[in-house]
């Protein structure tokens, strides 16, 4: 029976249907703001499994936000797009002007409501959310509309208060002298280490695309250095559906280069560059980036099997031992290093760590499927004398006997399956019965 895996070394299923998030709600008692604010903290799915740290993402408006960007952080994390986060949904109580514009829309003075929500972010939030749960120092703001301007303002009030800022349609309409200070404070700004992500959409009215297309002008050309902004429009999208799409757009971007392509990944690896591409990467997050075991684990299996190149498969059994130290089986890694010195001359080592029964059943279908029946054989074979007692495996060794032309060896594996399924009241003990009739039912093959 074939076994499916994500890569050679790391076997998992299909992706598990999303879980309720944990949620933790907490109303301030904000005297900065003259009132009480609730804030509901989103655990990631099995934050309380490990000891590791999250990069937390901030959402403005969240009674609004949060549902929409729960769903897209939910989708790209169990497709391994990118590492779990921490949300923390932070709705405005109605009077979203006193909180986001930094000047009076009437008068053009400054706003100190807009101040006072600053300070309540960066005094009371944040050290709570920070003190409360395990974070890593990387925080992520999302703003729409009025609460985009309010990110923007924070560009210039509270530079290194977040490492990311993503900022969807922003009504620069109204706040148009944020732009020329927006360039003012560029002007005077040496290095920073800081993304941001803005988009608009094509279907928005003219006045607030004018000011949009101004402030991309700003950024081309008087951006700091380390300031990595993106502009993004999408023309069949209006004022309302520009968060949506940009979430997803924005943490994709944000994080993919943590995951190069296949393509990228082979050049690093010819380069001996891995371990100096996620030390750079490391800088410009602010926090330790590694690859994932999982992305190694497919370029593993990429190069040994699609490429046939073990030299190159080999560097990536390294970098897994060096970042994941713990997840290599010893068994796996013994068996391959063995069987590229030998083939299939020599047989494992009875005294050697034995490789997982799951690992060589797909080692064993890798060469099955490109009909390399002598390889497939010896492979399920070894699997039986590791494993004499699962019915998995002799049924594995039937279907590679089939296909090789060995009928009455098949049958007598099939037969072996059958007999192990039925004492051990398997549950796939139908198929193992359907397999051995379908068998009786061919006309024999010759050996291949």
């Amino acid at each position: 029976m074939i076994v499916f895996f994500f890569s050679i070394f790391c076997w998992a299923g299909a992706p598990s249907p999303p879980a309720a998030a944990e949620q933790v709600a907490h109303l301030f008692q904000a005297t900065l703001l003259g009132e009480d604010r609730p804030v509901t903290v989103h655990l990631p799915d099995g934050y309380h499994d490990t000891q590791q740290g999250h990069p937390v993402l901030y959402i403005l408006d969240g009674q609004k936000r949060t549902r929409d960007t729960l769903t897209i952080t939910n989708y790209l994390i169990e497709r391994g797009q990118m590492p779990p986060l921490i949300l923390v949904s932070i709705p405005h109580t109605g009077n979203r002007r006193r909180d986001y514009d930094p000047w009076d829309r009437k008068t053009g003075a400054a706003n100190p409501g807009a101040t006072a929500f600053g300070a309540f972010l960066a005094e009371e939030v944040i050290p709570w959310v920070e003190a409360r749960f395990r974070t890593k120092p990387h925080r992520l703001i999302l703003g729409h509309s009025a609460a985009g301007v309010f990110v923007l303002h924070q560009l210039i009030t509270q530079p290194d208060l977040f490492q990311s800022r993503l900022v969807f349609s922003p009504s620069l309409h109204h706040h148009p002298k944020l732009v020329d200070s927006l360039a003012a404070a560029f002007a005077g700004a040496e290095d920073w280490n800081s993304r941001i992500y803005l988009n608009i959409g094509g279907m928005e009215f003219a006045p607030i695309r004018a000011q949009f297309e101004r402030l991309e002008d700003v950024f081309a050309r008087h951006a700091p250095a380390g300031l990595r902004a993106s502009f993004q429009t999408f023309p069949h999208d209006g004022h309302g559906t520009t968060p949506f799409v940009g979430v997803y757009s924005a943490l994709k971007a944000q994080f993919v280069q943590a995951r190069p392509s296949l393509e990228q990944m082979r050049q690093l690896l010819a380069d001996d560059a891995v371990v100096g591409y996620y030390k750079n990467l490391s800088r410009a997050f602010g926090y330790p980036v590694v690859p994932a075991y999982r992305d190694l684990s497919q370029h593993w299996s990429y190069h040994y099997f699609a490429q046939n190149d073990p030299q190159t498969a080999a560097k990536i059994t390294a970098l897994m031992r060096h970042y994941h130290p713990d997840r290599v089986d010893p068994g796996d890694a013994g068996f391959v290093a063995h069987w590229d010195r030998h083939g299939i001359a020599t047989p494992y080592p009875d005294d050697a760590p034995l490789p997982r029964q799951a690992f060589l059943n797909q080692f064993g279908y890798a060469y099955l499927t490109r009909d390399r029946f002598a390889e497939a054989v010896f492979l399920f074979e070894c699997n039986t004398r590791f494993y004499p007692q699962s019915p998995n495996t002799w049924d594995s060794l039937g279907e590679a006997l089939q296909r090789a032309g060995r009928t009455a060896d098949a049958h007598a594996a099939f037969r072996r399956a059958l007999s192990l399924a039925e004492s051990q009241q398997d549950r796939d003990l139908d198929r193992y019965r359907a397999r051995l009739k379908q068998l009786a039912q061919q006309p024999a093959a010759k050996p291949r």
